[in-house]
């Protein structure tokens, strides 16, 4: 007989998900004493919610939810400063931290629930120009580089694959803002670059399965820094369809640079988005630093880690 590592398990969800989703979790919580879902409807409302499940001695916290909400889980997990193991249950649209996780679909992700394979994996701590701090578990996301996503549908993505991400791309480089930006790595010199976007890379993927850090491992206490320079429509076009089909670590008008402790700065100041959410501040991030194991996850049967370096 299989025993079930984790017998307390709280799963947050948001309904807005839709009805089949809840009947998919209801169904999943009733095969197995322990396990509970908590319907949440906003990211305070989320926040707090972590924070009683834990308070009521949760195992497991899952985010059951797209990026966003593994974002907020993830978020509240840390500033609580708990020892609880956190899981993820996809049923968003990109689902990129998923795929880093090894998770695969949802049935992947139950499994991965039932094994109880965990790890200790990195967070990446912001520090903005106002003094605020916040964290993120995959990727930060800046300029132009999230505006390509944002730019395609799914129906889009599914009839054209690869060459949709091209499309994204031309939709948006045309107006594209040029940045000067300087990064600094730890004690290395610092690079600087006209550059339309940015990224700040935990795992490899963001934009619904793009592999903008091939070399990102979150377990090796490093930060994955890269910076898309200014370049013509047709360069940018042919780059993002390259970087949804294969592992791209050398390209031209890609600069890649890896570090411990990274300061950023921008004119003008370049908007981020953090695992795929906008965060909605009016201050620039102007440090960002690795923590390194300081979140527990859940890992599936595929989740390995990177090991080749540029």
């Amino acid at each position: 007989m299989t025993r079930e590592r984790f017998l307390r398990v709280s799963i947050l969800f948001n309904p807005g998900a839709g009805s089949a989703a809840e009947e998919e979790l209801a169904e999943l919580v009733a095969q197995r004493p322990g396990w509970c879902v908590e319907l949440t409807d906003s990211p305070e409302d989320l926040h707090e919610r972590v924070g009683r499940v834990i308070e009521s001695g949760a195992e497991v916290v899952v985010a059951a939810g797209g990026d966003g909400t593994i974002h907020a889980v993830a978020q509240a997990l840390i500033e609580s400063g708990s020892d609880a193991v956190m899981g993820v249950l996809p049923f968003g649209t990109a689902n990129d931290f998923a795929r880093s996780l090894g998770l695969g679909g949802r049935k992947g992700a139950v499994d991965a629930l039932v094994v109880g394979e965990t790890r200790r994996l990195d967070v990446i701590r912001v520090h903005f120009d106002d003094g605020t701090r916040r964290s993120f578990v995959n990727i930060a996301s800046g300029g132009l580089a999230p505006r390509i996503g944002e730019a395609l549908d799914d129906e889009t993505k599914s009839r054209w694959g690869a060459l949709a991400y091209a499309r994204g791309a031309i939709a948006v480089a045309g107006e594209a803002t040029v940045y000067d930006v300087r990064v600094q790595c730890d004690d290395e010199p610092a690079i600087a670059v006209r550059a339309v976007g940015a990224a700040f890379a935990n795992g490899r993927m963001c934009g619904g399965g793009m592999n903008v850090a091939p070399t990102a491992d979150m377990e090796d206490g490093l930060l994955d820094v890269v910076l898309l320079e200014e370049s013509s429509v047709a360069a940018l076009a042919t780059l993002a369809a390259r970087m949804k089909t294969s592992d791209v670590e050398v390209a031209d008008h890609l600069v890649r640079a890896r570090g411990r402790a990274v300061i950023f700065q921008s004119s003008p100041p370049m908007p981020f988005t953090f695992d795929g959410e906008d965060v909605g501040t009016d201050s620039p991030p102007t440090r960002f630093e690795v923590l390194p194991g300081a979140i527990e996850m859940v890992v599936g049967a595929t989740y390995t880690r990177e090991t080749s370096f540029f």
